[in-house]
């Protein structure tokens, strides 16, 4: 009868496996600058929006103040919100007193290691006033939207050390 003894003296000494370890990475990956040409890109109006601006119609009365017809309701500057715990009124009748004061726009954004999404919700954008430029690290979007022709300007910091554009 064999003994553990004798088993483990019988059987070959296990070598040791040698484990390679890649040297360690000492120089840093390059990021480009945030100041190199920024690159327009293409923007494509969706169906939604043609029919939308198709409804809506501007028309100027003789102060210069803008109606909108939309749906059948009509809103002049100037007049209370329709709800009656609101205290809020239309905006600025003065179209340029408007359009200098800068709106803010609700947007999300998310960065995948191969794309990055922006989505901002404005409504009744204008398609003639957008204005969308990017590079390789800033993504800058300008454009009036509404029918006082609110405007929204606003720049992202992409996060990463390249981020791809394609159109």
């Amino acid at each position: 009868m064999f003994t553990l003894i004798d088993i483990l003296q019988v059987s070959e000494p296990v070598l040791p496996v040698p484990v390679v370890v890649p040297p360690p990475i000492n120089v840093p990956i390059h990021r480009p600058a945030a100041t190199e040409c920024m690159q327009r890109l293409h923007v494509e109006v969706a169906p939604s929006l043609k029919s939308m601006l198709e409804k809506m119609s501007l028309t100027n009365d003789t102060r210069g103040t803008a109606k909108v017809e939309q749906d059948g309701d009509k809103i002049t500057p100037g007049t209370s919100c329709k709800n009656s715990g609101c205290k809020a009124a239309a905006r600025e009748t003065n179209l340029a007193i408007s359009v200098a004061q800068k709106a803010v726009c609700r947007h999300d954004w998310f960065q995948l290691p191969g794309q990055v999404t922006v989505s901002i919700y404005a409504k009744a954008t204008l398609p003639d006033t957008v204005v969308v430029e990017a590079n390789q690290t800033r993504l800058s979007v300008r454009f009036d939207f509404g029918a006082d022709r609110q405007h929204f300007e606003q720049t992202f910091d992409l996060f990463g050390v390249r981020v791809f554009i394609r159109i």
